[in-house]
């Protein structure tokens, strides 16, 4: 049996490049956050799923949790299986007034089934024995979560600041038919070991199906003390999420936004298509316009029917086709441009059918 105490450790981006190399020959689902380019926004990216979206932004290259009570990102294009590693580099927004055990940042694994990342984070915690947290509490101690009355927590202390810039890293390998887990912490910018922590002999309580699941980051924080004195939620911020493993799956269907909705209806005596899209929250540097694009049945090409600016802050983008055809079938997609920190372009489709006219 492979136990923690045997994992040879190395600083995640020490051995990054070797994993990288090898996964992607291997069509493994790694993945590398790109938070350092991308433009100020409420919408985290389309590889993300944020309870509550409102919740998150990207401000000054890291994803931030601005208002934290029990909040997650999930990373809802990757599931985790086998051996894999995960690292990210967090901290504290601003002073906080009050900082204690109640107070965490860090992973949090999840899993109840296909659609688990778009569950509301009071319900996982119910359901507890298919869920684990690994992070970091406010009073500086490692803390792996396994359930309501199970907790292994380091008995050293780090210093907790507002100027903190805290990596922290995962390494899970099968045991059994379970885990061992190593869990550490280190100072970002001296490279030091600051502590860690290593679940061993925990095949009972550290059954596969607790990690073969989701990943989240995951910012918890209470709005009053053990003694139920208020006080400000602590807010963080992540940089340089990284996930590796030879048996992590990648689901590009699960990918979503900026568009969320297409609602449109069609007046058939003036031949006049309606149609609007609905968008998460981008930012002021994202392109502000939008292009709907029609291909008829039996068309190979799409052609640009119209073009639509995003209505703030409702997120919304009109279109309006004249002389619209409804006698045959349609396809549809409406186009979005994000635009990152030097410039780069991607383009984002929303698509859909609309069916020929029903004959009276």
């Amino acid at each position: 049996m492979l136990r923690a105490d045997v994992i040879t450790w190395r600083p995640f981006a020490l051995g990054l490049a070797l994993v990288v190399s090898t996964a992607c020959s291997a069509g493994a689902g790694e993945f590398k956050s790109n938070w350092g380019k991308t433009s100020d926004r409420v919408w985290i990216g389309p590889d993300w799923w944020a309870n509550r979206a409102e919740d998150w932004r990207i401000h000054d290259g890291r994803l931030e949790c601005v208002q934290p009570g029990m909040r997650t990102a999930y990373l809802a294009t990757r599931t985790l299986g086998g051996s894999f590693q995960l690292s990210v580099r967090t901290g504290m927004l601003g002073k906080p007034d009050t900082l204690d055990e109640h107070t965490l940042t860090g992973f949090f694994f999840s899993n109840m089934g296909k659609d688990d990342y778009k569950t509301p984070d009071f319900v996982r915690i119910q359901a507890s024995a298919k869920m684990l947290f690994a992070g970091l509490d406010g009073e500086g101690h490692l803390i792996v979560f396994l359930g309501r009355d199970q907790v292994e927590l380091s008995k050293k202390r780090l210093a907790r600041h507002e100027n903190e810039d805290i990596r922290l890293e995962v390494r899970a390998v099968p045991d059994g038919e379970g885990y061992s887990l190593e869990f550490a912490a280190f100072d970002h910018k001296t490279g030091k070991l600051l502590d860690r922590l290593k679940l061993e002999g925990y095949p009972q309580d550290l059954p596969a199906e607790r990690l073969n699941g989701y990943v989240a980051l995951a910012a918890w924080s209470t709005s009053a003390t053990e003694g139920g004195k208020p006080r400000t939620p602590v807010p963080y911020w992540y940089r340089d999420f990284k996930l590796s493993g030879k048996d992590v799956e990648t689901h590009a269907e699960r990918r979503h936004g900026p568009v969320v909705d297409v609602q449109y209806t069609i007046q058939p005596k003036l031949r006049i298509l309606d149609l609007t899209a609905r968008l998460l929250p981008i930012g002021e540097k994202d392109v502000q316009t939008a292009r709907l694009e029609i291909r008829r049945k039996g068309e190979q090409d799409w052609k640009v029917a119209a073009t639509g600016k995003v209505r703030v802050p409702g997120y919304e983008v009109p279109f309006r086709v004249k002389e619209f055809d409804e006698s045959k079938p349609s396809e549809y997609r409406v186009v979005c441009t994000m635009r990152n920190t030097n410039g780069k372009e991607t383009e984002h489709t929303w698509s859909g059918q609309i069916p020929e006219a029903v004959k009276p």
